[in-house]
């Protein structure tokens, strides 16, 4: 069955618009001040377990994952099982933006380091994800979009924790009807 260009073109998208995010978070991550980007209607901390054809694999600053990753999660005390591939779309060269009060930076980063994939299981899964400083990105499983992003820096036994989150939905302002 073939897939509509329309689709591929809306996936494309939504994967750029999301890792641009993970990108920006891992930018901002220094930053003191920084906050979620929503509402957070439940939010866990997981120690994600990172391996690829080698072992496990360290997401510290500088490391350069390879080009298959699988990452364990816990998620509402269930193991999400994630297979990602890294993303030749959006890497190397990526333009990052972000402001920090009223300045705004820019920075070509070439970290080769963004991933896609899906939960091993769910056939209706997405996953987009930067494994640069740790994960930041998001998870679509069959029922809900989960965001993940670095909770702190590495622990003595180089476990990092991190946060995984879901949204509250927003409220939509009635639209008028020019129609009726």
């Amino acid at each position: 069955m073939a897939v509509p260009a329309s689709y591929v073109a809306s996936l494309l998208l939504l994967l750029s618009v999301c890792l641009q995010a993970a990108v920006v978070y891992t930018q901002q991550s220094d930053s003191s001040d920084f906050k979620l980007p929503c509402k957070a209607k439940r939010t866990e901390i997981s120690f994600p377990e990172v391996t690829d054809v080698s072992g496990p694999v360290s997401l510290a600053e500088g490391a350069s994952p390879s080009d298959f990753l699988n990452v364990t999660l816990q998620w509402r005390s269930q193991k999400l099982d994630v297979l990602l591939f890294r993303n030749l779309v959006t890497s190397p060269g990526t333009l990052t933006e972000w402001e920090e009060g009223n300045v705004t930076y820019a920075q070509v980063s070439d970290k080769q380091c963004f991933y896609v994939g899906y939960i091993v299981g769910q056939d209706a899964s997405y996953v987009a994800l930067s494994a640069c400083d740790g994960l930041a990105g998001y998870i679509q499983t069959e029922d809900e979009l989960v965001f993940v992003e670095p909770a702190a820096r590495p622990s003595h036994d180089n476990k990092l924790a991190h946060t995984l989150y879901t949204c509250e939905a927003k409220m939509r302002v009635p639209q008028p009807d020019f129609y009726t």
